[in-house]
């Protein structure tokens, strides 16, 4: 896994914010899918992740949303943080221009998944939706 390029992606976004300067995130998603496409050494399983793991995830991940419920392509965002205070759990991701996005944890499986690389349409297809 190229855990250095998503910790040095991810430290470059939050330093930016703390000082209120612009981030080009398309640059960051561009740099993201370079980093999903080029070879590896070390190749770790495309998988879905557990929602558990999104829990103090520092990163990117692709978010996919499921055909049969919502008309969205899949994308990279980072995760922000998982509010885990309030029932159901919150989750904040960060899309490509910067906008936060929240989704709750009672549709994740249903109809959004987070992936730890982006996954090929087989891969997708191979991985059955949880309801």
């Amino acid at each position: 896994m190229r855990m250095i390029e998503w910790t040095a992606l991810s430290d470059y976004i939050r330093q930016r914010a703390k000082t209120a300067e612009e981030v080009d995130l398309g640059t960051v998603l561009d740099v993201l899918e370079w980093i999903a496409d080029a070879p590896m050494t070390e190749v770790e399983e495309t998988r879905v992740l557990e929602l558990e793991e999104l829990v103090g995830f520092d990163g990117a991940v692709w978010v996919e949303y499921n055909p049969d419920k919502v008309v969205l392509e899949g994308e990279w965002m980072f995760v922000d943080f998982v509010a885990e205070y309030v029932k159901p759990k919150a989750i904040y991701m960060i899309r490509r221009h910067g906008k936060q996005v929240v989704y709750k944890d009672s549709g994740y499986g249903v109809t959004w998944r987070c992936w730890n690389r982006k996954p090929s349409e087989g891969e997708r297809e191979a991985t059955p939706w949880t309801a």
